[in-house]
């Protein structure tokens, strides 16, 4: 049976400019990219509950403040209104590429690493070239929400799948890791929100084992500012 054949209903979407979603975000916003030794305590910062239109998510993600699209914690993942696909090693430019698929995504854009040294030594240690160096971010905005890790994996995999993206070129992510904005990019919205058809889970699904976090105590987590200015 072929995809196409398998999801006879597609993925639908509206255009919406004053659709809101939930996240988390930082406290503090970034013009660069930290190094791995700080992500326990950006990871800790990420605590802020806001509810936004895409319009200012895009902004907050040019002020350079990273986010999370639910939780940070596994056991405590649940619904989850934006999907957040990294692709790290393309080899096509991000316009190119996007032009190129079938779905749109609500918001893209470029990695402070994209086509840099960085990506061409990581193209060449994962490929053994130096082409697969293009890297951006894409977040799809769902008037259907996930409701766990397992529905997030889900939704992850359908998108990815139809839209025929090579998995090898994307870093895969569970729905409780945080992404860094770009400082200063260019953020591209369409203000598309997408509805996932009825029968994703029951191809896509993944049974995740939730095991309570280390941290799970020091990341307190405040309500969501329905007024964004309270918190941003």
């Amino acid at each position: 049976t072929t995809l196409e054949g398998i999801f006879y209903i597609t993925m639908k979407h509206i255009i919406d400019e004053e659709r809101k979603g939930r996240l988390l975000v930082g406290s503090r916003t970034y013009d660069y990219k930290p190094p791995k030794s700080e992500g326990g305590r950006i990871s800790n910062e990420i605590n802020q509950r806001v509810y936004v239109t895409n319009k200012k998510f895009s902004e907050m993600i040019s002020d350079g403040r990273p986010y999370c699209p639910t939780e940070r914690q596994k056991e405590n993942v649940g619904l989850c209104e934006f999907i957040c696909i990294d692709i790290d090693y393309s080899t096509e430019p991000m316009l190119e590429f996007i032009k190129r698929i079938k779905y749109i995504p609500t918001i893209y854009y470029e990695s402070s690493s994209n086509n840099s040294d960085v990506s061409r030594k990581l193209s060449f240690k994962k490929f053994k070239d130096e082409e697969h160096k293009y890297r951006f971010r894409m977040i799809y905005a769902l008037k259907t929400p996930t409701h766990s890790c397992g529905e997030y994996n889900a939704a992850f995999n359908y998108i990815i799948t139809i839209n025929a993206i090579d998995k090898r070129i994307v870093d895969g992510r569970e729905a409780n890791q945080y992404y860094f904005g770009n400082y200063n990019t260019r953020v591209y919205n369409t203000n598309f929100i997408y509805y996932l058809p009825d029968n994703y889970k029951d191809y896509f699904e993944e049974k995740i084992e939730t095991q309570k976090s280390a941290r799970s105590k020091t990341n307190i987590i405040q309500p969501y500012h329905l007024d964004l200015d309270l918190a941003l």
